[in-house]
């Protein structure tokens, strides 16, 4: 008997021991879960981050202090209160809406915004707004704002620069026309599309007469002056679609879609036209042009830009101020190189 109730002591001893043990545990891990939510709070209480969590009546419950700083208002001057009695109305609304799609949807969702600090300075807002359930079982809605006032405008200035860059490798910043790339592409572009289609497609090139000498007389300002005049007297002639550019230089280069030679030789005499009507000084401002078209085969658009620039020196060497069509350069080539077998 007494052995039996020696067991029967052991063994209450041993459960009063796990029983000891257990409520050790339980207390060291009530204490960890305290420290761990006490750590929890002064995070969310000192992040720079706004956060705040709202009821499910939309009342604040809690914010941060770097919510009360931004908005100058007490610790817990909103605890209690929904965004219909703190802020205006227009940004009450909104806020309400955002808040019930995220209650309804249980997902969370993205939102930028804009407000006005204490002192008046407007900053823009990205918020990660979420729900979950408290200790009590009522569900909450949390939030957490990062101020990216300074991103963005990082951000802005950025895209604004790449924009400038791009602007300055497709547009001459002189005459205000496309550069040389942005002609090329286009030129590939349109040569497939006229083979293709089988339209004809013309390539007109403009060199300014005399450019050296209007440098050396008169000065790199007049030269300048030179460039933009033609550079605005090509875009008054051009038509939409057309493509005008500086190539290079005193070199220009008009790209007429569905523009056959003869109608090429009528653009370049009404700019030359155009041209002769405007007072340069002492020196006139001219230009020598050459026209190639597609309405003969070409192996390339590459092929089609040299028999342009083969025509507009030929028109330089006939005695500048004209215009030269590749076609009839050709022709006058032969016919010079019949004459002098003829004669041999």
């Amino acid at each position: 008997m007494l052995a039996g109730m020696s067991v029967d002591v052991t063994r209450q001893t041993i459960h009063e021991a796990e029983l000891v043990d257990a409520l050790r545990d339980k207390s060291e891990l009530a204490g960890q879960l305290e420290a761990s939510q006490h750590l929890l709070q002064k995070f969310m209480e000192n992040s720079p981050n706004t956060t705040f969590v709202k009821d499910d009546h939309g009342r604040y419950v809690f914010y941060n202090y770097s919510f009360a700083d931004h908005l100058g208002i007490g610790r817990t001057a909103w605890i209690g209160k929904s965004d219909d009695e703190v802020f205006p109305k227009d940004a009450a609304d909104a806020y309400i809406a955002q808040d019930l799609l995220v209650m309804e949807s249980g997902q969370t969702m993205e939102f930028f915004d804009e407000t006005k600090d204490a002192q008046g300075v407007l900053h823009r807002f990205r918020t990660l707004k979420f729900t979950y359930k408290g200790l009590d079982g009522r569900k909450l809605l949390a939030g957490v704002t990062a101020d990216v006032t300074e991103q963005l405008r990082r951000e802005e200035a950025l895209a604004e620069a790449n924009l400038k860059l791009e602007a300055q490798a497709t547009t001459d910043s002189l005459t205000g026309l496309a550069t040389r790339r942005v002609f090329e592409s286009r030129a590939e572009i349109e040569f497939e599309v006229a083979k293709r289609k089988h339209r004809p497609l013309s390539i007109l090139l403009l060199d300014i007469d005399n450019f050296k000498l209007r440098n050396d007389e008169y000065g790199h300002a007049a030269g300048d002056e030179a460039l933009k005049v033609l550079g605005f007297v090509l875009k008054s002639c051009g038509r939409i679609g057309d493509v005008i550019a500086r190539l290079g230089g005193e070199e220009f280069g008009c790209l007429l879609p569905d523009t056959d030679a003869e109608a090429a030789m009528t653009v370049a005499d009404r700019v030359q036209g155009v041209l002769r009507g405007t007072a340069q000084g002492e020196l006139p401002l001219t230009v020598s042009a050459g026209v190639a078209c597609t309405t003969k085969p070409k192996h390339s658009w590459e092929h089609l830009l040299g028999c342009a620039d083969d025509a507009m020196y030929a028109a330089k060497r006939a005695g500048k101020d004209r215009t030269v069509h590749h076609g009839d350069h050709i022709a006058g080539l032969i016919s010079s190189m019949d004459s002098s077998a003829m004669l041999s």
